[in-house]
C-alpha cells in the first residue's frame, strides 16, 4: 500500500511538475508574444513619426520655395516699377526739353521779327528823310 501511495504521489508530483513546466512555457510564450507586439507597436509608431516628419519637411520646403518665388516676383515687380518710373521721368524730361526749345525758338523768331520791323521802320524813316531832303 505504501509503495502504491508513493507511486501515485510520484505520478502526481510528476504531473504537477509537467503542468508547472507547461504553465512556465505558456507564460514565456505569452511574454515573448507581448514583447513582439510591443516591438511591432514601437516600430509602427516610429514609422508613423518618420512619415509625419518627412511630410512636415516636405511642407516646409514647399513653403520655402513658395516664399522664394513670392520674393522673386516682388523683386521683379519692384524692378519693373523702377524701370517704368525711370522711363516716365525720361519722357517727361524730353517733353520739357522739347517744350523749352520750342519756346526759345519762338522767342528768337519773335526777336528777329521785331528787329526786322525796326530795321524796316528805320529804313522807311531814312528813305522818308532822304526824300524830304531831295524835295528841298
Amino acid at each position: 500500500k505504501q509503495w502504491y501511495q508513493r507511486r501515485v504521489r510520484g505520478r502526481r508530483e510528476l504531473e504537477h511538475k509537467r503542468q508547472v513546466e507547461a504553465a512556465k512555457k505558456k507564460e514565456a510564450a505569452a511574454e515573448q508574444l507581448r514583447a513582439q507586439e510591443e516591438r511591432a507597436r514601437k516600430e509602427e509608431e516610429e514609422r508613423k513619426n518618420a512619415e509625419i516628419r518627412m511630410e512636415e519637411e516636405r511642407r516646409m520646403e514647399e513653403e520655402q520655395r513658395a516664399d522664394a518665388a513670392r520674393r522673386q516676383d516682388q523683386e521683379r515687380e519692384r524692378e519693373q516699377r523702377i524701370e517704368e518710373e525711370q522711363r516716365a521721368a525720361e519722357e517727361r524730361r524730353l517733353r520739357e526739353e522739347a517744350q523749352r526749345q520750342a519756346e526759345e525758338e519762338q522767342r528768337a523768331a519773335q526777336r528777329r521779327n521785331e528787329e526786322r520791323e525796326r530795321d524796316d521802320d528805320e529804313r522807311k524813316r531814312m528813305e522818308e528823310v532822304r526824300r524830304e531832303e531831295e524835295r528841298r
